[in-house]
């Protein structure tokens, strides 16, 4: 029974994939500035090298998973009015608020002020249904 039972936890895959630890190095190291490959590599343990080679093994690579983490820090952030476009832009990454509008006009479909207009107009729909 127990190589059956060895085999039917294999296949649950209850491990998170490599991309989701990266991720989520992403989101802790971001906000100091230090996330390089080598800064995520070094917080996990392992050389720059395998986490590539590791991240190409789920058809992925680090500039994506960056991505993805700055994505939805950005959708986040962009949701407090009282935040600047350019702390945003710093807070997730960017030295130029430039190539962030770029990026985030990619992610998403929209330029910044496009979706700050529609956040605050579901925040007033939620606020006036309730």
């Amino acid at each position: 029974m127990e190589p059956g039972l060895k085999k039917y936890i294999d296949e649950l895959n209850v491990n998170p994939p490599f991309s989701a630890v990266v991720q989520n190095v992403l989101f802790k190291l971001i906000a100091g500035g230090n996330f390089q490959v080598k800064d995520v590599a070094e917080e996990i343990g392992i050389s720059p090298r395998t986490l590539q080679r590791w991240l190409g093994k789920e058809g992925t690579t680090f500039k994506k998973e960056l991505g993805k983490v700055q994505k939805v820090l950005s959708l986040n952030l962009l949701q407090d009015a009282t935040m600047k476009t350019a702390e945003v832009s710093f807070l997730v990454g960017f030295t130029d608020v430039t190539s962030f509008y770029k990026a985030f006009k990619k992610w998403t479909g929209k330029t910044v002020l496009t979706y700050r207009h529609e956040a605050i107009y579901r925040k007033n729909q939620f606020n006036s249904t309730n």
